[in-house]
């Protein structure tokens, strides 16, 4: 995200004229009152003085910013310059430095906290800096330290929350930054999913084939449905504007996977919500919910993962429960021995089982597969909580044979 003040920076740039621009720059920030807006204007003067070859401002403003970004809670864009950092050759132990302080700040477990004289200012991890930031030396004037210093933000990310500080931190080993120009593609539809994004600025449009449109903005996941299921792009994705990614490959998450256990099961529980979520939004069965009654009905499934050949539904038996595939591949037989397979994003039994009447199809589990499930008891207490659910079922009860409740490509 480029501040407002680069409408009269990029000319100069564009000139060389970049001490011009860096003093500009750095009056702006001296006067400015806002928070946020101070680490932006710190980030772009580090990007001037890299510009200009001077490194160790560079990397002082690039470590500035991202502490500023820690403390204002914007974790993916402090990411970003822990990266920038790191590929600078001097600036890797401020990389390391500003690591540290994201994996502790964001992850599940943090150190306790110290209780602070309110008399004193907010302490920092910079070492060189006390109560205030020179610009350039202390003739040239003050950055006051309030400008970059608030309160730790306590928001709560969906994924990073969930991991210890160690887990946080390989993450941000692996991670890369992409950067987009505008109407650039960044994956699409129909293609193989290797990787998966998380838009740090600028805007993303997706378009699917089945006439899905969206706009993705700052701190949502992009591809990670379609990578951790191991399914093709579901959608077109292209920039609107100069974006910034963080870059996962799939070969990363899965080598992280077997250096940490517990980490596997952490991202795949945050993949399970994201997919079911996926699916249900454009489904019958959950149409005109909310995406947090949604995140109710999520928490209510149970995960499971039967062996291969592990018949899941018997034909002719009674249907006591929704299933949804996670992963894998499951394979359907009607009593005439046709079949079909079900894969990632999809729903069986779910007419029997609300229809409340005998299974019409043996399902078995044709490799490693990963389903949710709600039994019948559960589900009616689903029913009790969202009346708009029960009225969906009573609706889908009264069409004929084996209708379609749900878009089960995946979109994301």
């Amino acid at each position: 995200m480029k501040t407002k003040i680069w409408e009269k920076l990029d000319p100069l740039v564009a000139a060389g004229n970049i001490r011009e621009a860096i003093s500009i720059l750095k009056e702006t920030l001296v006067k400015c009152e806002d928070t946020l807006e101070a680490c932006f204007l710190a980030r772009d003067l580090a990007e001037l003085y890299k510009n200009l070859k001077d490194i160790t401002k560079a990397i002082h403003f690039g470590f500035l910013a991202g502490e500023g970004f820690v403390r204002e809670g914007e974790i993916y864009h402090a990411m970003s310059l822990s990266i920038w950092l790191k590929e600078i050759a001097t600036g890797k132990e401020k990389s390391e430095q500003l690591k540290n302080l994201i994996s502790e700040t964001f992850s599940v477990l943090r150190p306790k906290k110290k209780e602070q004289d309110s008399n004193f200012p907010i302490p920092t991890p910079f070492q060189e800096f006390t109560a205030s930031v020179s610009l350039e030396n202390e003739s040239e004037g003050e950055v006051p330290r309030n400008q970059l210093e608030s309160s730790s933000s306590s928001n709560q990310f969906a994924l990073f929350s969930s991991l210890r500080s160690v887990e946080t931190a390989h993450l941000i080993d692996v991670v890369k930054t992409k950067k987009l120009s505008g109407s650039e593609i960044l994956y699409e539809e129909g293609k193989a999913s290797a990787q998966m994004f998380i838009l740090v600025s600028g805007s993303l449009l997706l378009l699917s084939k089945s006439g899905v449109r969206k706009i993705l903005k700052p701190g949502d996941f992009v591809g990670d449905v379609s990578c951790l299921a191991g399914v093709q792009r579901g959608s077109t994705v292209r920039a609107q504007e100069e974006t910034e990614l963080l870059e996962f490959s799939g070969k990363n998450i899965s080598e992280s996977f077997k250096k940490f256990k517990n980490l596997q099961e952490k991202i795949w529980k945050f993949f399970e919500k994201r997919l079911f979520l996926n699916i249900a939004l454009r489904s019958e069965l959950f149409k005109n919910l909310t995406s947090e009654e949604l995140v109710v009905c999520f928490d209510h499934s149970l995960s499971v993962s039967p062996p291969p050949t592990r018949v899941l539904m018997h034909e002719a038996r009674p249907v006591d429960r929704l299933s949804f595939i996670v992963q894998g591949e499951c394979e359907r037989t009607d009593r005439f021995g046709k079949s079909m397979t079900l894969g990632v994003g999809r729903f069986f039994g779910e007419i029997d089982f609300l229809k409340n009447q005998t299974s019409s199809f043996k399902v078995t589990a044709k490799n490693e597969v990963y389903v949710l499930e709600w039994h019948r008891e559960t589900f009616d207490k689903l029913c009790f909580l969202f009346p708009r659910l029960n009225e969906n079922i009573e609706l889908l009860s009264l069409k004929p044979g084996n209708y379609p409740i749900v878009e089960t490509t995946v979109i994301d």
